[in-house]
């Protein structure tokens, strides 16, 4: 483009005609690219549409006043298209006037104004501002803004930690809860950096990638959150009702105090934003995890125990371990089979962890260990006590059982 025609495209910039220009240049892009155009319902024929890009759009009616298909050779059209085409075709005459030996201060400011609008539709705005930048991008843009963060949900975690060691009603939970203390400090500093980098966000293609990667991390971590709720179930199942009830309030008294925190204090609207949903699927999923109708029928008709026969025992747990684990639907804090996933499988059941893993070492490398006929009760307990929440490894050990009583 030549300096006159820079300088008249500088001036339909200014803050006044910004926004109509905008809407002028995106129309016509939306021509130019577009299979097919109407005005008032008629298409318009191939030799009109010659015509009308002959005398460059300066026409009546507007191109803004033209539908177009927004599809060319099938495929749709977005608005994202034009940003990023329009985004380097700014750049590049921004380049253009940094290189001339004239002084264009007056255009090259409209023309970098234009340029950031550009940039802010293509980025993801509608969640960096969400945040009441008054308040948040003075801290946000401090270098040390990451830094306060990481500090500040470190000492909440810390103290958390310290006042669950310390409390009588939950200490023996203590390592259970604590990991669920852990995910949510690191969703916390996940959500901050990604408002920091909504922020600071300069829209190159490489950049997107990695907002979209910091973005599903924290649906990872939701989802890590959200199972929580499986532990509440198995607690359930296995009759400690009190320890399933003390778990939850806690799940959600966190969950609580990490929203209010990120709203109070740190003033994002999570209702405008995405994280709604992440808040919803935590309290849904916990809330829903203890039914007190399922609760009051599992007491009603609970198996009697005695002090010789305490279920589910070590070999019980053994094969609800080998069965949810084949079956994928074995949901731990810790990858099984680590110590740590063993550990929390015993502080789960009450029992020692070697114990039961030594178990279920010998049923997992030997099929006919697992399917000894003195195993058959144990196994039969496991499908109708056990397995009900798990109906693919439910299937599993109803198969196995009937091959062990063919075998017997």
């Amino acid at each position: 483009m030549n300096i006159t025609g820079i300088k008249r495209l500088a001036k339909s910039l200014s803050d006044e005609k910004r926004e109509s220009k905008y809407k002028y240049l995106y129309s016509v892009w939306v021509l130019e690219n577009s299979d097919k155009w109407f005005i008032d319902g008629v298409e318009v024929s191939e030799e009109k549409k010659f015509m009308i890009k002959c005398a460059n759009y300066n026409i009546e009616p507007k191109p803004e006043s033209f539908v177009a298909s927004k599809t060319k050779n099938g495929k749709e059209l977005h608005e994202s298209n034009f940003l990023k085409v329009e985004i380097i075709r700014i750049e590049d005459i921004i380049k253009q006037l940094n290189e001339s030996d004239k002084v264009f201060e007056a255009e090259k400011r409209n023309l970098n104004s234009y340029l950031l609008e550009l940039k802010s539709k293509l980025a993801p705005k509608e969640f960096a501002e969400t945040v009441q930048k008054s308040h948040f991008k003075k801290i946000a843009l401090d270098k040390k803004s990451i830094f306060f963060y990481s500090k500040f949900i470190a000492n909440w975690y810390n103290q958390r930690k310290t006042e669950l060691e310390n409390n009588d009603n939950l200490s023996c939970k203590s390592k259970l809860l604590d990991s669920f203390l852990f995910l949510y400090k690191s969703y916390f500093s996940q959500v901050i950096k990604l408002i920091d980098f909504s922020i600071e966000y300069n829209y190159e293609g490489h950049e997107i990638i990695m907002y979209k990667v910091k973005k599903k991390e924290l649906v990872v971590t939701v989802s890590s959150l959200s199972q929580f709720s499986d532990i509440i179930k198995r607690y359930i199942l296995n009759g400690k009702y009190s320890d399933a009830i003390k778990i939850q309030e806690f799940c959600l008294l966190v969950t609580d105090e990490i929203r209010n925190y990120l709203e109070r204090d740190y003033l994002i609207n999570i209702d405008n934003t995405f994280l709604k949903n992440h808040f919803e699927k935590i309290y849904q999923n916990i809330e829903k995890s203890i039914d007190f109708e399922k609760i009051k029928f599992l007491k009603e008709n609970s198996i009697k125990k005695t002090a010789n026969q305490q279920r589910p025992n070590r070999t019980d747990i053994a094969y609800f371990s080998y069965y949810t684990s084949i079956s994928k639907e074995l949901k731990l804090n810790n990858n099984f089979p680590s110590d740590k996933a063993w550990q929390e499988i015993g502080e789960l059941f009450g029992k020692n962890w070697k114990n039961v893993q030594e178990i279920y070492l010998k049923i997992f490398n030997s099929k006919s260990e697992r399917l000894k006929k003195s195993k058959g009760k144990n196994l039969s307990y496991v499908i109708e006590e056990m397995l009900n929440e798990y109906p693919k490894a439910k299937k599993e050990a109803q198969s196995e059982l009937k091959t062990l009583k063919l075998n017997s």
